[in-house]
């Protein structure tokens, strides 16, 4: 049974959830050094318990679970902190590599994190917004990697579904601020009903 043959709740009861969840796949948890995957986040709005940030001992858990939960990471950044978090994934380009190196190097669980903020916001904020070069290369690789974090998002929102006990939404944050005008604005998709990634 898909989301949209869900039949509408005419009592409209009280469920309680979050709409607006980051993991290491977005700027400001990797560099606070969050590192819980989608995968482990839905785990945790379930009710499973996580450690606060990687390295921790103490182990976190919710009273109660939740009823509805969207992870919302920031578009923008959702390729390539993947490929900064894939100690696999390099490029054959020197001058990107480099980069990604620097990147991988500039988390707060590393000793970072107030260099790879200031590139990644600069990017943010600039007249017009760009991935990062390595992300940016004419590389079939790169870009399906780009790509394959979207396809990620979906499948691990559909893996933790379930039907009248824990609902999932597919969405993520859009924070393209070009100097500096706009507000960060989460997109909840209703269904699995989404774009591809080639429409990406």
């Amino acid at each position: 049974m898909s989301k949209k043959d869900i039949p509408n709740n005419p009592l409209r009861n009280a469920y309680f959830g979050d709409l607006h969840v980051h993991t290491a796949y977005s700027l400001d948890g990797f560099v606070a050094g969050a590192l819980n995957t989608p995968d482990e986040a839905y785990g945790f709005g379930k009710g499973e318990g996580r450690p606060l940030i990687v390295g921790s001992k103490r182990i976190v858990k919710l009273k109660v679970p939740l009823d509805f939960m969207a992870v919302t990471d920031h578009s923008e950044w959702m390729g390539e902190i993947s490929m900064i978090l894939d100690d696999d994934f390099d490029v054959d380009n020197p001058e990107f590599q480099q980069k990604l190196e620097q990147d991988r190097a500039g988390n707060v669980a590393e000793g970072g994190g107030k260099g790879f903020m200031e590139v990644v916001m600069g990017g943010m904020v600039s007249t017009q917004p760009q991935h990062r070069p390595y992300a940016e290369a004419e590389d079939k690789s790169n870009r399906e990697h780009l790509h394959s974090m979207w396809r990620y998002m979906v499948d691990t929102a559909n893996k933790h579904y379930e039907p009248g006990s824990f609902t999932t939404f597919i969405g993520y944050e859009w924070s393209a601020t070009p100097n500096g005008a706009n507000l960060h604005r989460n997109v909840i998709f209703r269904t699995d009903d989404v774009p591809s990634t080639a429409e990406l």
